[in-house]
């Protein structure tokens, strides 16, 4: 019974950790813990209830020991406990259909499902799997991450058939995909090929981190840069210095979330400190993450100055990139460019059916 709780309890963590990990791509508007807590409790029992039917029902259909084989994991596992996590979110979404606003939303809450299906799965193997280590040690550390993994493509394409009416193939496309990688997730384990779990792993979770990151651009909630500026321009007018033009004259001051800059009316570019401009650059592109290396600064010429510059796009006048400026069109190319990169990105994920959920 004592291992039975520590492995609920290392499965909820490890799977909390996951759900945490996509949150980060939710930037826009956050779900709220009491709807995670419901996608989870009641998505989860849902789910295991409607899998453990399916099993009965299926039961007398499949030989002995077939289940527990390589062609078992596809053919029963796979379905059977996909198709079940799939109607878990279903149930859930009665009770949280208000919450779900864009596709980050029902990605998020489909996590929550499998996080439920899992722990209340991992639960009852370690409870009838004594003797069969390596299976629970791995069920113990991967399976729920996985869960998530092989299910979220699911919660993607429900949002967008249920609110940008696409075609239900969309959902049969990431029904698919998901008994393909939970088939071979089992699969794998049921045939002692650790390093092709691992492989498997990593693979998967670089496709859901480019499904979630395009997914963002996709958003209703989220503000371009120019209704930034329109909308959270307070009405009071500042004087400040422009690190561009060097003059101390008027400035609009922006104020929205953290983010705080100016707009000087001698020269006409927008400019702030360079925290305010790195929150800008993680509301706009929310995998930015200013001074890593592959953000490093160029030196060239902006106006004749020499300059440090991000992506030709923003420019501080000093190597300790204290203050910088830029103008509104090249922030907006950025954003577009950046979209571009996204997309092509999520549609070139590897061994992925990503380009059907693009186009």
């Amino acid at each position: 019974m004592t291992w039975s709780f520590i492995s609920i309890f290392i499965s909820f963590i490890l799977g909390v950790l996951a759900i945490r990990y996509l949150q980060r791509f939710d930037v826009y508007d956050r779900e709220p813990l009491w709807s995670m807590v419901v996608a989870t409790v009641v998505g989860g029992f849902a789910s295991v209830f409607i899998g453990l039917v399916l099993y009965e029902i299926t039961d007398p259909l499949i030989p002995q020991g077939f289940i527990r084989t390589f062609p078992g994991a596809f053919l029963v596992i796979g379905p059977i406990e996909e198709i079940a996590k799939l109607l878990g979110l279903i149930i859930a979404w009665f009770f949280i259909r208000k919450q779900i606003t864009e596709i980050n939303d029902s990605i998020i809450y489909m996590a929550c499902v499998a996080l439920g299906f899992s722990l209340i799965e991992n639960y009852m193997y370690s409870n009838r799997m004594a003797g069969d280590e390596y299976l629970l040690f791995i069920r113990l550390f991967i399976s729920t991450p996985m869960h998530i993994t092989f299910s979220v493509f699911m919660g993607y394409a429900i949002y967008r058939i249920y609110y940008e009416k696409r075609s239900w193939q969309l959902l049969a496309i990431a029904f698919i995909w998901a008994v393909i990688l939970h088939g071979a997730f089992d699969g794998f384990l049921f045939i002692n090929m650790p390093l092709l779990v691992i492989l498997l792993v990593a693979i998967s979770f670089q496709q859901v981190l480019a499904m979630a990151n395009f997914s963002n651009y996709l958003s209703p909630f989220k503000l371009r840069f120019a209704n930034i500026v329109e909308d959270y321009t307070v009405d009071q007018v500042v004087r400040k210095p422009c690190p561009y033009c060097e003059t101390t004259t008027n400035n609009d001051a922006i104020k929205f979330k953290k983010i705080r800059l100016f707009h000087c009316h001698q020269c006409g570019h927008y400019h702030g400190k360079q925290e305010n401009i790195t929150n800008l650059l993680d509301y706009l592109h929310p995998r930015f993450k200013f001074g890593k290396k592959s953000r490093e600064l160029n030196i060239t010429q902006y106006a004749g100055k020499q300059v440090y510059a991000y992506e030709n796009t923003i420019y501080f006048t000093s190597e300790k990139i204290d203050k910088g400026f830029f103008k509104m069109a090249d922030i907006t190319g950025l954003t577009i460019r950046m979209k571009k990169q996204a997309e092509e990105k999520f549609r070139k994920s590897p061994y992925s059916p990503a380009k059907y959920f693009v186009d």
